[in-house]
């Protein structure tokens, strides 16, 4: 097949995506930093302008977003959800998810849920340094109690962000069960949504992760989620990095997004 018929079946797919209007179960968004960087670090950041863009998108585009709550519920329980129900999230904690989306956030009055590595809060990102990212800094105590009286709820990501499935048992199961026993004892309040590290995620991960009392926890598997046809415990996310800036990073998120909605993949 020539590169313009090529092109042609690419375009021809978008416009049927861009006008679809089914909407399948619930999409969560997947966010990690929200800033400026060029470096290694880019790779898991989006420009604030563009950040801001996807927020007014979808408000303009008839999306409903809703507490991560909400989705579980419906999740495990079947209730009820708005038409093109999205959630949104971040992983990690990073300081600018308070500078800079939070401001972006509370302009729409949209919920949203961080999960934090709890030992690694008011720190950086102590992970990715071998990786050849720059140091970010995290949100501390007092940033997230601010979030969380604003609307924005925080859950745990483990201790120290570690891959659940590299580690011992009895190291996988402290990760998991102190991450949890910090934040509702700083909260004062149930922590009961995980998020799990690096998309480490097997069957003895999520064994711990049910074990420890937790509802339901998130995967990073791209694709929508319905009720009945998800496990609450490898609940899919849509990932939203830096590949999503700028004019074409745009379309690909819209595209992503209709895509996504669909069909739970």
């Amino acid at each position: 097949m020539s590169r313009r018929w090529i092109w042609l079946v690419v375009v021809v797919i978008g416009l049927f995506l861009l006008l679809h209007r089914s909407h399948f179960g619930v999409i969560v968004l997947h966010y990690h930093a929200i800033n400026e960087r060029t470096g290694k670090e880019g790779e898991i950041a989006v420009r604030p302008g563009d950040f801001a863009w996807h927020m007014t998108y979808l408000e303009k585009g008839g999306y409903n977003v809703i507490p991560l709550k909400q989705a579980v519920e419906y999740l495990t329980e079947g209730s009820k959800l708005p038409p093109k129900a999205v959630v949104i999230s971040f992983d990690d904690g990073y300081m600018d998810n308070y500078e800079k989306a939070f401001p972006i956030l509370k302009n729409h009055d949209y919920p949203a849920t961080v999960f934090v590595a709890t030992g690694e809060i008011g720190g950086v990102n102590r992970w990715d340094l071998d990786k050849g990212f720059a140091e970010l800094r995290l949100m501390d105590w007092e940033q997230i109690l601010t979030l969380e009286d604003q609307g924005i709820t925080v859950m745990p990501h483990t201790v120290h962000h570690v891959d659940l499935t590299t580690v011992s048992q009895a190291r996988r199961k402290a990760e998991i069960t102190q991450s949890k026993k910090v934040l509702e004892d700083r909260l004062g309040r149930e922590a009961p949504y995980f998020s799990y590290p690096d998309s480490g995620v097997n069957d003895e991960v999520v064994e711990e992760v049910k074990k420890a009392g937790f509802e339901a926890a998130f995967t990073s598997s791209f694709g929508t989620n319905m009720y009945e046809k998800v496990d609450p415990y490898r609940i899919r996310r849509m990932p939203v990095k830096e590949i999503h800036k700028g004019f074409w990073g745009r379309l690909l998120f819209v595209i992503e997004l209709k895509l996504c909605s669909l069909y739970p993949f």
